[in-house]
């Protein structure tokens, strides 16, 4: 970091990146969740909260948000020094409630100002079912989180893995943002990873298919 990334979903401060995409945008819940439409990253100097992805047909697109714009609060919470994790928890909400957005547009500094109401965001997107972070001092990339009944759950992915491949593609020097798009994909298309398990140092080899996850089940 759904189904869908406030995508924005999740991860914390000390990251020399944080991404929130497609794949991070997922928050698992029994009961039915509203989200706006959007991935949103974190620019590695600034600490702004940057939108990567606006999603067809969602609240944010229909209420004019673009990519590049700049997140500056939400609800009237300031976003500076906000991590995307806390951003997300933000965004997300029952469904047909309103979340209000000050905004930035890119490369304009001009300000405006949305109320959009969360809606059940759907999509071709399909996930592996992770969300990730990266290390400030390796740069390695970590599953933070496994997601349930997700395909990545379903090989047996495991919190604090290491990945070290995405369909044969070193994932060193790679930024999280990167990462996600070799994640998604089209719904049952295949997904390759190599994972070393952080104790034991064991080498997992993984192939699954991405899958579209409901939050709704």
């Amino acid at each position: 970091m759904t189904a869908f990334s406030g995508f924005f979903l999740f991860l914390g401060s000390g990251y020399v990146q944080k991404t929130v995409s497609a794949q991070q945008a997922i928050t698992p819940s029994t009961g039915k969740v509203g989200l706006v439409g959007i991935a949103i990253k974190q620019e590695e100097n600034t600490g702004r909260l940057i939108v990567e992805t606006v999603f067809p047909n969602s609240p944010a697109a229909a209420a004019g948000v673009s990519e590049g714009d700049i997140i500056v609060a939400i609800n009237n919470v300031p976003t500076q020094r906000m991590t995307p994790e806390e951003a997300g928890s933000l965004l997300r909400g029952h469904p047909n409630t309103p979340v209000t957005l000050a905004m930035e547009r890119a490369g304009t500094q001009q300000a405006y100002k949305i109320s959009p109401n969360r809606e059940l965001v759907s999509g071709e997107v399909a996930l592996f079912g992770v969300s990730i972070r990266q290390e400030e001092g390796t740069g390695s990339l970590i599953v933070e989180t496994v997601f349930p009944n997700s395909p990545a759950a379903g090989v047996g992915v495991s919190r604090g893995d290491i990945i070290e491949a995405i369909n044969g593609q070193s994932t060193k020097g790679m930024s999280p943002e990167r990462a996600g798009e070799l994640l998604r994909g089209q719904p049952d298309t295949e997904v390759a990873l190599r994972l070393r398990q952080p104790t034991s140092r064991r080498v997992l080899e993984v192939e699954t298919r991405r899958a579209i996850l409901n939050l709704n089940e």
